[in-house]
């Protein structure tokens, strides 16, 4: 889970919007199968990156769930 969730921080970016989503969803799986503090240890790990880019966006303009769909996304 390390190198994949390195992987996704320094690559993630470059990928498209499909190639991440499927990425993220074969993470949901993967921590979806660890035993319940591993899984939870793991899911903080991923959620804190993404709440940081939806806090960093939210209500900076009336279009910021876009903008946050932008960021996640693209």
């Amino acid at each position: 889970m390390d190198q994949l969730y390195n992987f996704i921080s320094t690559v993630g970016f470059k990928l498209m919007q499909e190639d991440k989503l499927a990425i993220y969803e074969a993470v949901g799986w993967i921590i979806a199968s660890l035993p319940m503090e591993m899984a939870a240890t793991t899911l903080r790990k991923y959620a804190v990156d993404i709440f940081t880019i939806i806090q960093s966006v939210q209500g900076t303009t009336p279009q910021h769930n876009q903008i946050i769909i932008g960021q996640l996304l693209l």
